[in-house]
């Protein structure tokens, strides 16, 4: 996530969805302080850390297909070597990898409690749906504007001319796969939208 006091920001940071390539636009204006909480915070876990003066301040993230999102996910993990769960995946294919998230990627929440304690995080490292990482448990949005990465550079353009940001648009931390659609099969398209299912109907995306 990501803070500007200068230009009244907050950035929700939403993994897989060109983050880092928009992070990296926003470091190279002129921002007076960052506030560091988790770089994949909710904007619900950031609602209740920040004080009350930053709800006046533009609230963004940007959502991506949940479909091609799991393809970008799995081949990320799969292809970087440091990363938490990149031993568990290495070599699956992507029907592994869904398998995977459903037996254990995402219901740790409730069963990682050892890592919990030992990082000092809030948050176990769960794999989360899109309306856990922008609306509350209502459903209700808590972000002012969502960006598709589907369109990013023109949402991303507009979001600046309404910021009165002048930046460019990198494309950064990019995992290189063929269309989604020819990774599933039918029991990992089924787990993907039973997993994704308020995020296909509250965002109109499909497979």
């Amino acid at each position: 996530m990501l803070v500007s006091h200068t230009h009244k920001f907050v950035f929700i940071h939403v993994y897989k969805t060109g983050g880092t390539s928009i992070e990296k636009a926003l470091k190279s204006i002129s921002i007076s302080e960052y506030f560091s909480y988790n770089n994949h915070s909710t904007a619900g876990e950031l609602r209740e850390a920040l004080p009350p003066a930053y709800g006046s301040y533009t609230w963004f993230s940007v959502i991506r297909n949940p479909f091609d999102l799991n393809v970008s996910l799995w081949r990320f993990i799969s292809e970087s070597h440091r990363h938490q769960d990149h031993d568990a995946i290495v070599g699956s294919t992507f029907p592994e990898f869904a398998d995977w998230l459903n037996a254990k990627g995402w219901s740790r929440w409730k069963t990682d409690l050892d890592w919990q304690v030992a990082n000092k995080r809030s948050r176990p490292p769960r794999y989360l749906t899109l309306e856990e990482f922008v609306c509350d448990n209502r459903g209700q949005l808590l972000v002012d504007r969502v960006l598709r990465q589907e369109s990013l550079s023109d949402d991303f353009r507009h979001l600046c001319q309404d910021l009165e940001i002048e930046t460019e648009l990198p494309y950064l931390n990019r995992s290189r796969h063929d269309h989604y659609r020819s990774y599933y099969d039918n029991r990992s398209r089924r787990l993907i939208e039973q997993y994704h299912a308020r995020d296909l109907e509250l965002f109109g995306y499909q497979f």
